[in-house]
């Protein structure tokens, strides 16, 4: 703690369970936020760049890593300097699939989920062709058979 600049140090609220908490200026996304280095950043990377006296360049596409999951937390001993790959796979993963179902209610089981690689999701595969459907229906009414639809369902 004694290698942090004051402005620093009088921002940070030491918890019990060893988290330091960010009282600072905190971001819509939870994170706090900064002026560390001449600029604006997260509170948790100027803190962890303050405690062990080094400069994260951005070429190397390095972030700080949270190992407490706690996104106002800047204890130095709880966060880690990873590529962005490695702090995307020790995540949360996604919320809809631990809870086993689509925001319409459709179960995702294996048959019923699909990976985007565009938006890097997982996708129930029955909205998607009902949202298919909708859209065929609107832009090509005097063709159904363009719909994608079985004779009977029509």
């Amino acid at each position: 703690m004694d290698r942090l600049p004051s402005r620093l140090r009088e921002k940070i609220d030491i918890q019990l369970d060893g988290c330091w908490l960010w009282t600072g200026h905190r971001m819509k996304n939870g994170y706090g936020q900064a002026w560390f280095g001449g600029r604006v950043t997260t509170a948790h990377r100027a803190v962890y760049q303050a405690a062990h006296g080094l400069v994260l360049p951005k070429g190397f596409r390095l972030v700080v890593d949270h190992l407490c999951r706690n996104t106002l937390c800047v204890n130095p001993a709880h966060l880690e300097a990873v590529s962005n790959r490695v702090n995307t796979l020790r995540g949360r993963p996604g919320t809809r699939i631990r809870r086993g179902t689509c925001s319409v209610g459709h179960a995702l089981a294996d048959d019923n989920l699909r990976y985007s690689k565009k938006s890097r999701h997982y996708i129930c595969r029955l909205c998607t062709a009902a949202y298919q459907q909708a859209y065929m229906r609107s832009y090509y009414p005097a063709h159904p058979e363009k719909w994608g639809l079985r004779r009977a369902a029509l």
